[in-house]
């Protein structure tokens, strides 16, 4: 399909993507024919509780409240011991482990990033989105700047607490 687009780019706007695109696409066909297998194998256990996170998520996506244990996490994959997948916890700064279906194993790669579901008590679900090893020089600054953003605010939020508190506590005392 990408390289059907690039070549549409190319004879409607000129360019020179096409042969590119291919290349690259050539390059990291293992590790996406792996991506699709972890996502085939995987996914087919508890089909029906993925699809209805996945309805809570575009729910609340559209501002809509969504019950809290409807949300995504991601992680990065270090490496599998024992049947279980260890793996990076992104933003929560710890390194967790994950059961891993029998038959999905042979496709879970170093240095995959998975987007997965995660439950209210920290419980992974099924993954819905992975990325190849070959991703990480694309999505390590991402991350950077992101852990940046969050620690930025982690700092200023308790300062705009308290002048919000300082705000309610004169508008109280007022007659």
């Amino acid at each position: 399909m990408l390289p059907e687009l690039a070549g549409w780019l190319d004879s409607r706007y000129g360019t020179k993507h096409q042969k590119a695109v291919c290349a690259i696409l050539e390059e990291v066909r293992s590790e996406l024919e792996h991506c699709f297998a972890l996502l085939d194998e995987w996914g087919t256990e508890r089909k029906e509780e993925k699809e209805k996170r996945l309805v809570w998520q575009l729910v609340g996506l559209f501002g809509f409240p969504t019950p809290s244990s409807a949300h995504f996490s991601m992680y990065c994959v270090k490496g599998i011991e024992q049947g279980k997948a260890v793996v990076d916890w992104i933003g929560h700064n710890r390194t967790v482990t994950w059961d891993v279906p029998e038959r999905a194993q042979p496709h879970l790669l170093p240095g995959m990033y998975i987007i997965a579901t995660a439950g209210c008590h920290d419980e992974m679900g099924d993954p819905v989105l992975v990325y190849p090893p070959a991703f990480s020089p694309y999505l390590e600054p991402w991350l950077q700047k992101l852990k940046e953003w969050l620690d930025r605010v982690k700092k200023e939020v308790p300062v705009s607490q308290e002048r919000v508190r300082a705000s309610v506590d004169r508008l109280s005392r007022r007659p």
